[in-house]
């Protein structure tokens, strides 16, 4: 096939290969999980209300939080659109956010309650989530910029929302692993669960 019949991208350039435009899909599909586990339902409720161990002040930094985060990314992710629509190179900034996203999330084992003799402090977890969120708006606003140069006009609306399909699809299987994992347990006698796994079941027997 020669270059003239190649479909066109939204950005007028020859789109990606079915492989390229269906693997950015992909790749929100293992961003979004992230955002929907930790920030919404797991692991700032548990900040708020363990960590910090007072709900009503947790709520107030949980608050302090998203405002100090979205006010970066208000000052600096017009910057960043900017280069990626001027340098086009969106991926080495989409691996570089990536990691650091990875790198916080590991080290989110080691924020424990406040009184803890190990482990991360309350207020270098606050920074840890802080550096998390502005991280993932920055992963966010590369990997969109990337939709118009790889996908045909005519799947542009197919690929976005598949790509938001896949990322809610996967957090709620994730979530109903963690419900049955973990949660579940130790709280109902079901036999298919597998008891020893959970940490509230070796709590509650203790």
């Amino acid at each position: 096939m020669n270059r003239t019949s190649e479909p066109l991208s939204l950005a007028g350039t020859p789109a990606a290969s079915p492989l390229g435009y269906y693997s950015w899909t992909f790749g929100q599909a293992a961003r979004d999980p992230l955002y929907i586990m930790v920030i919404i339902y797991i692991f700032f409720p548990y900040f708020s209300n363990v960590v910090v161990g007072d709900p009503i002040r947790g709520q107030t930094l949980i608050g302090y939080l998203n405002a100090g985060a979205g006010a970066f990314m208000a000052l600096t992710i017009p910057f960043l659109g900017a280069i990626a629509d001027k340098i086009g190179k969106r991926k080495p900034w989409i691996f570089g956010s990536h990691i650091l996203m990875v790198l916080i999330a590991i080290s989110l084992w080691w924020i424990l309650p406040a009184g803890s003799s190990t482990g991360v402090g309350m207020e270098l977890g606050f920074g840890l989530l802080l550096i998390l969120l502005i991280a993932f708006g920055y992963a966010e606003v590369f990997h969109n910029a990337m939709l118009p140069a790889v996908t045909p006009i005519d799947k542009a609306g197919i690929v976005s929302g598949l790509a938001f399909s896949l990322g809610n699809m996967c957090a709620i299987g994730l979530l109903v692993f963690v419900l049955i994992a973990f949660a579940l347990p130790g709280t109902l006698d079901w036999s298919f669960f597998t008891r020893g796994s959970s940490i509230w079941y070796r709590q509650a027997i203790a």
